[in-house]
């Protein structure tokens, strides 16, 4: 296991460096492409089961796209359950 360090601070640093807005403009971008192909009927397939598979699929790759653009530090220190006494870090699988 290896060990996993972040400040909120490093956080805030990393979601304010350029790189990091174009990447999060990439992914808004790709969510409303996403969002209106299923507006235009792009996921319709042959059959009822399979249309509902590919819509389905959208709308999870959205909710995703939806998790990913919207993270906050938060967000990582509950995942790995850093609590306010904790040191933020956490051990990993590598």
């Amino acid at each position: 296991m290896r060990q996993i360090e972040l400040t909120e601070e490093e956080f805030r640093g990393w979601l304010d460096s350029q790189t990091t807005q174009v990447f999060l403009q990439y992914l808004k971008d790709f969510r409303q492409s996403k969002l209106e192909d299923l507006g235009s009927g792009e996921f319709t397939a042959p059959t009822a089961d399979q249309t509902i598979q590919r819509t389905s699929e959208a709308i999870g790759q959205c909710c995703l796209l939806d998790d990913m653009i919207n993270l906050e530090y938060d967000d990582i220190a509950a995942f790995y359950e850093w609590g306010e006494s904790d040191e933020q870090s956490s051990e990993v699988p590598d």
